[in-house]
């Protein structure tokens, strides 16, 4: 099924969408590049733990770690190429991309994490920026030429399946994990790490998602033992 759509449909897709290429789309293409990427959410997760709301911000580092495993470990179980690494003669790649396609890490991440966003605060406006974001950052995908069609569902997905187990668990999930001593915390989290850097030590996303493992689990333990903060305040304060 993958090599008929990487064959067929699927490349004709992207194809199409390379074909209405403008500086304009360029740039947007890259921006989400940027924003849908690892680095990206290491840069807003803290802000949100530090200047919105620290229960939010443990839980998504919670869910971006859970999404990158299952989103990293599918891409080394399938194996499947991209549009320039499968047809390199017909697909223009305009952004940086490695590994494998199938399922779109980008597009998880974003159904992921802003999914659980949306369900967090439970707002209209949450539900309709994440309709028009996901399906943006799944254009920007294929138009860039790194991702099919049937990478970005499948990145959708797990992302909406992250999301939705954690959001509606979470209750549960935090009582089990409270009653864990500090230490054995603390070994579970380092273990963690070091089983997703063996099983992920093919793709240089999935040593990365150990090292988050390790230290934003580890930090955030050391965080709620230096003792309790409110992440709430003035605008100027926030910012600070």
């Amino acid at each position: 099924m993958f090599a008929e759509l990487e064959a067929g449909f699927g490349l004709d897709v992207v194809m199409a969408l390379q074909s209405t290429a403008n500086p304009l789309l360029d740039f947007l293409a890259t921006l989400f590049d940027f924003l849908g990427g690892d680095l990206g959410y290491l840069l807003v997760l803290p802000l949100i733990f530090w200047s919105i709301d620290r229960k939010l911000g443990r839980w998504l580092l919670v869910v971006l770690v859970s999404a990158l495993f299952l989103l990293i470990g599918g891409k080394e179980l399938f194996g499947r190429p991209r549009p320039f690494q499968f047809a390199p003669e017909l697909v223009i790649p305009m952004v940086e991309a490695g590994g494998s396609g199938f399922p779109s890490g980008h597009v998880g991440l974003s159904m992921a994490m802003w999914g659980f966003v949306a369900l967090w605060a439970m707002r209209r406006w949450g539900f309709v920026v994440l309709a028009a974001y996901i399906p943006a950052m799944a254009w920007a995908r294929m138009y860039a030429g790194v991702h099919y069609p049937q990478d970005v569902i499948g990145g959708f997905v797990i992302g909406l399946a992250v999301a939705c187990v954690l959001f509606f668990n979470r209750k549960t999930l935090a009582r089990l994990w409270t009653g864990v001593p500090t230490a054995a915390q603390g070994t579970v989290i380092v273990v963690a790490g070091v089983v997703m850097a063996v099983l992920l030590r093919g793709d240089n996303t999935g040593l990365s998602a150990a090292g988050i493992v390790v230290g934003g689990g580890l930090g955030t333990i050391l965080a709620h033992r230096a003792g309790p903060f409110d992440s709430a305040g003035t605008l100027q304060q926030r910012s600070l």
